[in-house]
């Protein structure tokens, strides 16, 4: 193993491997400043928290690496506990034969009062295994706020794994970002976006298909979250079932069952959705479905819906639970192929605005059970 403590320290150029010791580390970066790790081929490790792994450490440069995880081995990268500024640009990481719960890139701020800001994670190649791409996130410590997530391709490799990339952070970006299902199903999403709020989801896209019909997981998530705009976006497949009960759905907006979640101020537009064939499935679903939360002032605007006519497919459906949903804004829209265009569920959901919607369904276009509900042709 390789420990790194100091200040502008490299490894650069080195092959590692445990030559035969499971519990072997490869390289361990500890409350250091200005590292570099660069070039290096690390293959076969199966014990500690990464292939290589930082603590505490700053402005580390993790950049043209190639990892392949040993079998059940750790995360390819993994920061945490006040790791900041970090950029992971340009590395190959398999993670296919990791561990269960091993990511292939991973920063958790894990302690209170600490934090993983400023992690930068671009022009990443990433095989995941049976967790998620990219994962970055609080898990006990601070929100992590100036997150760049962009430019990186992720690629499942087995069926049951958590999805793509997975981020509960601040003021961040996720941009260019591809997702392959290549076959494979997934249990939470190709992109989950998780108590995160002023982030901005754009230009990404998945690839899914018909692969995740024999599951009802939806594509995207953007779960307690306020402020997230999600636009230009284009998702291609996701879960099946039947929309009117319990299905996959393009994107669900959602307090996820947590009392006291906000869930409001979120702009969907300008995004591609294209349905999974002979599935009736949804292509956007906002629930509120916790005591005390606020489902409010959403708006989706420009999206294009694309479905093929099967029974119970739904463009939209609103359902308030419990909590608190008013204000929705539908706009513009062009929903074409699902059996029902918009189905606000229960009277509950109130002030809903449905104006100017292009529709082709071979439904209703409008279901309207809420109350104070506006339409416009």
């Amino acid at each position: 193993m390789v420990k790194l403590l100091g200040t502008t320290e490299s490894v650069e150029n080195c092959s590692f491997s445990p030559g035969g010791n499971s519990g072997a580390l490869a390289i361990f970066i500890d409350g250091a400043s200005n590292p570099n790790i660069e070039g290096n081929t690390i293959s076969g490790f199966e014990g500690g928290n990464g292939s290589i792994y930082l603590v505490g450490t700053s402005n580390a440069i993790v950049r043209n690496n190639r990892i392949t995880a040993g079998t059940g081995g750790p995360d390819g990268i993994f920061g945490e506990k006040n790791t900041i500024d970090t950029t992971v640009d340009g590395n190959y990481v398999d993670e296919s034969h990791g561990a269960p719960g091993a990511h292939a890139i991973g920063f958790h701020a894990t302690v209170g009062a600490e934090s993983v800001s400023g992690t930068k994670v671009v022009n990443n190649t990433i095989l995941a295994g049976n967790n998620f791409c990219v994962e970055i996130g609080p898990f006990g410590g601070l929100t992590p706020g100036r997150v760049i997530l962009s430019n990186n391709t992720c690629k499942l490799t087995e069926n049951g794994g958590s999805g793509g990339y997975s981020l509960g952070v601040s003021g961040s970006s996720i941009t260019g970002n591809t997702f392959d299902a290549n076959g494979f199903t997934a249990t939470i999403a190709a992109y989950e976006i998780v108590t995160s709020f002023n982030t901005s989801v754009t230009g990404n896209s998945a690839s899914i298909g018909q692969a995740w019909t024999s599951v009802n997981t939806a594509a995207v998530t953007i779960n307690q979250s306020h402020g997230i705009s999600f636009t230009g976006n284009t998702i291609n497949g996701w879960g099946g079932g039947n929309a009117l009960s319990a299905a996959g759905w393009g994107v669900v907006i959602t307090t996820g069952g947590v009392s006291n979640s906000l869930v409001s101020n979120n702009t969907v537009s300008g995004n591609v959705f294209v349905f999974p064939k002979g599935q009736g499935s949804g292509g956007i679903f906002q629930q509120c479905q916790a005591s005390g939360a606020v489902c409010s002032n959403n708006s989706y605007s420009g999206n294009v819906l694309v479905g093929d006519g099967t029974p119970n497919s739904l463009g939209f459906r609103l359902e308030n639970d419990t909590g608190t949903m008013q204000n929705t804004l539908i706009s513009g829209n062009s929903i074409t192929g699902t059996n029902i265009g918009v189905d606000v569920w229960n009277s509950t959901v109130a002030g809903t605005d449905i104006y100017y919607n292009l529709f082709n369904t071979t439904g209703a276009n409008v279901v309207d059970s809420g109350t104070r509900t506006t339409k416009a042709p």
